[in-house]
């Protein structure tokens, strides 16, 4: 079976979307074209309405567009075979990397902040009705 066409679409920046991505892909050895947007890139408003959720990452294999990074390292573990083969280690890996994603998302809440604000935006993500709250109800 040939190996599939793929492309990965993502900023032309590190980030927590296609990074891990392009560093799995490449420490891997699986071949892929890097398809790095710029911010503002006419491009990328064009291809926009044609993706699944209107967002980046994007790995398009043969053809076909798969969203969401969680989904798509997920599935480049599978193809690097990185993945156990024992359907219940695989979940447990599987869990391991949806607690680490939560984490981060939470982390990255707050980057950047500190003193009053950090502790005015942790007031706010715990408030009744946040997102973070909602999350965590």
């Amino acid at each position: 079976m040939a190996a599939p066409s793929l492309r990965l679409f993502w900023w032309d920046a590190p980030g927590r979307g296609g990074e891990p991505a392009r560093l799995a892909l490449t420490i891997a050895g699986i071949p892929f074209e890097d398809k790095r947007m710029a911010f503002g890139d006419d491009a990328w408003a064009a291809m926009k309405p044609g993706t699944p959720w209107g967002k980046m990452p994007i790995l398009e294999i043969d053809g076909k567009m798969l969203a969401e990074s969680g989904t798509i390292l997920r599935w480049v573990a599978r193809a690097a075979k990185l993945m156990p083969e024992d359907p219940w280690l695989a979940l447990k890996v599987e869990e391991f990397l949806e607690v680490i994603q939560t984490d981060v998302e939470l982390a990255a809440m707050f980057n950047g902040r500190k003193g009053e604000e950090l502790v005015a935006c942790r007031r706010e993500a715990a408030a009744p009705g946040s997102l973070l709250h909602e999350w965590l109800a």
